[in-house]
């Protein structure tokens, strides 16, 4: 019986053009039709001919063969390479059911044998990959990328704050990892609450992940950004505000993978404008690694890897370590960046946070009091300020 793997590698055979438009992974390919399949992508790329007599004169003495028999027919039953999308499709479809199948065991296995917290977790995880998968094609022309560069452009692919002298310096595009970072108590979680009052501007919801402070606390800043500092007016904002699209997870064992999964749920419920994160080294993964280093690397690329996702910028704050505190003008370097210097080289920015008053309290007049300088000291799509 013809299987609709034979029927997408005969169209291969056609037209072997059609592989990249349908973008079936190997694994989806009947499993003993798998190193056939490897061995005509690997002869595609080399621009060797995939006809079923140059497959068979070179592959016929592997083990896993299948036969010039069946091979000579797989064009035949094919019918055109005009019908691969619509192969590629029916492929892709039953792969999906048999990795739904393999969950829904794997879920089985879990509950029998594992903590509840933890299985809830990996679980979830397993199936928001499922629903995350995404076959995107190796390349796209030009004509398209630079199409949807100028839509993009066009609706400005960033959020805003609303402050023109912010937004001309600091891009917080879609997609993209960006570090505010300063010394312990130069004010970086305030910062952020501020930050992310702006933004709330753009009628778009705010994720605030805290892995330091509890809610409570978290409300307290928010409560004081909004009054200015005027508790007796904390009830009479709370009554303005509380319909605002803001949404806090104080989890204080939160992992890098929970957040991964909390963050595709939101999607699904709410247009997210951004995502906080406070802070990026203290935050958990149930992954093992050896060092602290190891260990904020990773999760610094899963924070990039969920900014692309999520299709909107994550602002993770950053502690910096206390060499800070030895400089000449006691400013925060790129290089002080605290257990990792892959936080550098995976951010589109870093912003850098610095109060003179911390140093020189007595020295401080009282209209500077309060006063904080945001350095820009990298920037993927603007020049550094």
């Amino acid at each position: 019986m013809t299987t609709v793997s034979e029927q997408f590698l005969g169209c291969l055979m056609i037209d072997p053009s059609v592989l990249v438009k349908a973008q079936v992974p190997v694994e989806a390919i009947d499993h003993d039709l798998q190193p056939l399949y490897k061995a005509m992508c690997r002869m595609i790329i080399n621009s060797e001919p995939i006809d079923p007599l140059n497959l068979t004169m070179t592959l016929k003495a592997e083990k896993w063969w299948p036969g010039a028999a069946r091979v000579s027919s797989m064009p035949d039953v094919a019918v055109s390479a005009a019908l691969a999308t619509h192969y590629a499709h029916q492929i892709k479809k039953a792969h999906k059911s048999r990795q739904l199948k393999d969950w829904y065991q794997k879920a089985q296995h879990q509950v029998e044998g594992s903590d509840p917290s933890a299985a809830v977790v990996e679980l979830e995880s397993g199936l928001s990959e499922l629903v995350d998968q995404d076959y995107k094609p190796p390349f796209e022309t030009f004509e398209r990328v630079g199409k949807d560069y100028l839509s993009n452009t066009a609706h400005d692919n960033c959020i805003k704050t609303g402050i023109s002298v912010l937004d001309d310096k600091w891009y917080l595009d879609n997609g993209g990892l960006h570090i505010v970072a300063a010394r312990t108590g130069m004010g970086k979680t305030t910062f952020a609450c501020w930050l992310a009052t702006r933004l709330l501007t753009s009628g778009k919801a705010v994720l605030f992940y805290s892995v330091e402070m509890c809610r409570e606390q978290i409300a307290n800043k928010f409560f004081h950004i909004w009054a200015r500092g005027d508790a007796k007016n904390y009830e009479a904002i709370f009554e303005l505000r509380k319909k605002e699209n803001l949404l806090i997870s104080d989890r204080p064992a939160n992992t890098i993978e929970e957040m991964m999964l909390t963050s595709n749920i939101v999607k699904r419920n709410f247009d997210v404008g951004a995502i906080f994160v406070d802070y990026l080294q203290i935050v958990r993964t149930t992954e093992k690694f050896r060092s602290t280093q190891e260990k904020v690397a990773y999760v610094s690329i899963r924070l990039k890897e969920m900014a692309r996702r999520m299709k909107c910028p994550v602002i993770a704050l950053a502690q910096i370590n206390r060499q800070a505190e030895f400089g000449k003008d006691r400013k925060p370097e790129l290089s002080q960046l605290r257990d990792s210097g892959s936080i550098e080289q995976d951010a589109d920015s870093v912003a850098m946070i610095y109060r003179d008053e911390y140093y020189k309290r007595e020295q401080t007049p009282d209209d500077e009091v309060g006063l904080t300088e945001l350095i820009i000291a990298k920037q993927r799509q603007r020049d550094r300020a």
